[in-house]
This record gives structure tokens, sequence and C-alpha cells, in this order.
């Protein structure tokens, strides 16, 4: 297994020297450089990925006020009054 991997057609430091060198004489290979350097800042970021997610979370956090505080506060005044009326109905109609 040794003998596989020391068996190389170009060493290391070759390899490395090459790629300094081709650096060196072409400065500007785009293939070389950072793609996230060409990237708008909103795909960097994520940021659509981030808004998201806030957006879903904001979602929730309404269901969760929505089901537990809005609606028995909504059912007990609106049907409170509603069963007030309908028996007021109801003795007007006796």
């Amino acid at each position: 297994m040794s003998a596989i991997v020391q068996d190389e057609l170009v060493k290391p430091i070759d390899r490395a020297a090459w790629h300094v060198e081709h650096v060196l004489k072409f400065p500007n290979s785009r293939h070389l450089r950072y793609h996230g350097h060409d990237m708008s800042w909103i795909h960097y970021y994520v940021t659509y990925l981030c808004l998201g997610t806030g957006f879903i979370l904001l979602l929730y956090i309404y269901y969760i006020l929505y089901d537990k505080i809005v609606s028995p506060f909504v059912k007990m005044t609106c049907f409170s009054n509603l069963k007030q009326w309908i028996n007021n109905l109801k003795r007007k109609l006796d």
C-alpha cells in the first residue's frame, strides 16, 4: 500500500511550484478565484433563507398567540353576548 501511495508522477513540491508559476504567469485566472467573490451579497449571505425562516417563525408565533390568547378571549366575549341575546329574544317571544 505504501508503494502505491508513494508512486507519484509529479512530486508535491513540483506541483506546488507549478501552481505558483501558473498564478504568476496568468494573474487574472477566473478558474482559480474564489467563487463567492462573484456572488451578490444576497446569495453570499443566503438572505432569502434567513428571511424565509424568520417569516415562518413569525407565522408560528402568531398562530400560537392567536390560538392560546386571542381565540379564547373572543369566544368568551362574543359567545357570551350571543347567548344573552338569544335568551333575551326567547323571553320577548314568550
